[in-house]
């Protein structure tokens, strides 16, 4: 019981609180309103991993009594993330990351716990690599690998299938002598780690032309980043005194001829050397591989891309 005119209390347990006022003649008046305590709610996180390799997936539970609660939310780094019970967070970079669940009653109550730090991406290296020759033949099918992977790397892992046998390396640029005595498409696999075990993984094809054999990419890129920047026809055998080729745009104007297998389309036409824009040229391709009788023509289309 309390006389004062205003004061506060904590309830531990339901019931009614009444106030009983009485004037200076002993009438009184009374008004009672009912309490409902409700039982707090205790917030209970669980999580499948902490530690994780970017970009892999953390799994959030909630593992607090349904029945306690109406909803929930998750918040990570102090941004809501989900409402549902069970959260899959993919992080956006690597990084800490921390975890808070708040819950409401059906009376309006929230809860909530917070958990800073509570979840590590690591730092994952990316796998690439470029080789040399990029066009093997089967009469010289040695291939020098260069690494290009990014990030911190402690180990280097190449696979080369070279059926019936699967040969490895761990240095980080290795020589790798292919099948000498017959073409064919072999895969190349890169695996790198870091010290913390994060990976990556690349594969590539490397083919081995046979003798006497032709191969005229679809597309090229000349975008100077050393990459497929000209547009070659490619083989072994091929006699340079009847090879030649022809490149025409989309109006049939004559813009390149090459009279030499080395020499392939840059992409630029006329006495300025301006690049041509992106598109579909036609070309004409005569050549002759030796043991063959009579020269070939071939008629095609190459796509430029930048």
């Amino acid at each position: 019981m309390n006389t004062d005119a205003q004061f506060t209390f904590q309830p531990q347990t339901s019931g009614t609180a009444c106030l009983i006022v009485t004037d200076a003649n002993g009438d009184t008046l009374s008004e009672c309103l009912n309490i409902i305590v409700t039982p707090p709610i205790n917030p209970q996180i669980s999580f499948l991993d902490t530690l994780l390799c970017w970009p892999e997936s953390f799994t959030l539970i909630n593992e607090t009594n349904q029945n306690t609660f109406t909803s929930q939310s998750w918040f990570v780094n102090n941004v809501l993330y989900s409402t549902q019970e069970t959260v899959v967070f993919n992080p956006t970079q690597p990084g800490t990351y921390s975890v808070e669940l708040q819950l409401t009653n059906s009376f309006g109550c929230v809860y909530d716990t917070l958990i800073s730090n509570a979840l590590t991406s690591l730092p994952s290296p990316q796998a690439g690599f470029s080789t040399s020759p990029t066009v093997v033949q089967v009469d010289n099918p040695l291939v020098s690998f260069t690494d290009q992977s990014s990030g911190e790397i402690s180990s280097w892992n190449w696979t080369f299938n070279v059926p019936p046998s699967v040969e490895t390396s761990f240095v980080q640029n290795p020589e790798f002598l292919f099948p000498n005595n017959t073409g064919g498409d072999y895969e190349v696999q890169l695996a790198v780690s870091n010290a913390n075990g994060c990976s990556d993984t690349i594969f590539g094809t490397i083919t081995v032309f046979e003798n006497s054999t032709l191969f005229i990419p679809n597309s090229f890129t000349p975008d100077g980043n050393e990459l497929n920047n000209l547009f070659n026809i490619y083989g072994y055998g091929i006699e340079t005194s009847n090879f030649q080729l022809e490149i025409y745009n989309r109006w049939g104007e004559l813009i390149f001829v090459s009279n030499d297998p080395e020499i392939g389309w840059d992409g630029s036409y006329g006495r300025k050397s301006e690049m041509a824009p992106i598109g579909t040229y036609a070309y004409t391709l005569k050549y002759k591989l030796k043991n063959q009788e009579q020269p070939k023509v071939i008629f095609g289309h190459v796509n430029l891309i930048r």
